[in-house]
Order: structure tokens, then sequence, then C-alpha cells
């Protein structure tokens, strides 16, 4: 009467969520009575090392790793752990637009990845509000007084308020010079 050890499948990862500016993720095999691997990473990669280490992913999204295990009396097993893949909040705010109707350069907007709110206000030398959006893609023309007069050539305050997808809210203060 043998009694045979049984393959049991285990792994550790770290991060479990990063972003695509940082997409490798650490693998820390943990195995018992292992003698064959095979590691699909949830992309379309497999590996058949017994310690992989690292896998870095080429895109956005939510993996799920999985590892089958074998050992010497055939005995199966597999294990399974989620990893996600974000983008990074990222904001681009330009110091300088030229409201001239060329179509270069003629609306301040700023612009940036990971972003799930968004509100923006425009305030001249006096501290007046004269713009104020909730729309990235939409920027100030530089007009003030809701679009009926065209602000004068200066240096104007931006205050930008972003909410990144894990609902942390980022404040940006700034200038902006407009030019004709």
């Amino acid at each position: 009467f043998n009694i045979r050890e049984n393959s049991f499948a285990s792994f550790q990862v770290s991060p479990e969520v990063t972003t695509i500016l940082e997409p490798e993720i650490t693998i820390t095999d943990a195995s018992i009575s292992t003698e064959m691997w095979l590691w699909n990473f949830g992309d379309g990669n497999i590996s058949p090392s017994n310690n992989p280490q690292s896998h870095s992913y080429a895109d956005t999204g939510t993996y799920t790793i999985k590892l089958l295990t074998n050992n010497k009396y055939n005995c199966k097993d597999s294990t399974t752990q989620t990893v996600r893949i974000e983008l990074p909040f990222m904001l681009y705010i330009p110091n300088t637009f030229s409201p001239n109707e060329d179509g270069v350069n003629d609306t301040f907007l700023a612009q940036g990845d990971g972003i799930l709110k968004f509100s923006m206000m425009i305030y001249d030398r006096w501290g007046n509000m004269i713009f104020f959006t909730d729309d990235i893609t939409k920027g100030w023309d530089g007009k003030a007084n809701s679009g009926k007069e065209v602000a004068q050539i200066d240096t104007y305050i931006y205050v930008i308020i972003g909410t990144d997808l894990k609902k942390h809210e980022h404040t940006y203060r700034g200038t902006i010079n407009m030019i004709k």
C-alpha cells in the first residue's frame, strides 16, 4: 500500500494592481511536491518554468494567471490569481494658447488618461471666473462672459480638478498665457 503525495499549486503575485507604465508583475512560485509547471498568464503567453519570476503585460485589462502543476505520480493541481493593469492618471496642461482662429492652438484644452471626473475654471487677474467646464473635451476658446466677448491678451489663472479611476481627487493651479 503506497501513499502518493499530491501536487499542490500555489503562487503569489505582486502587485495585484498596477498601471501600464509599470506593467511588470512579480510571480513567486510556492507549489509543493511538483515536478511540472505550466503557467498561463492570461494574455496568450505561457511558460513551463518552475519559477517565471515576472511577466510584463502589453495592454491594460484584467488578467487571470493560471498555474497547472503535476508531480511524478501524475497528481495534478491548479490555481489562479487575477491581476489588473490600469491606465495611469495623467494630465497634460499647456501654458500658452492663441485664440486667433488660425486653426492652431485656438483652444486651451487639458488632455489626459485615467480621468473619471474633470472640471476646469479660468479666472482673470482680478479673481473673476470667466470660464467653467466639467467636460475635458471642451476647452476655453478665449472668450469671457459666456462667450460674448473676446478676453484681452493676458495671463490667466486656471484651476483644474481631476478625479482618477480610484476616485482620488487631483487639483492643479497655474497660469495660462493668451497670445494672438
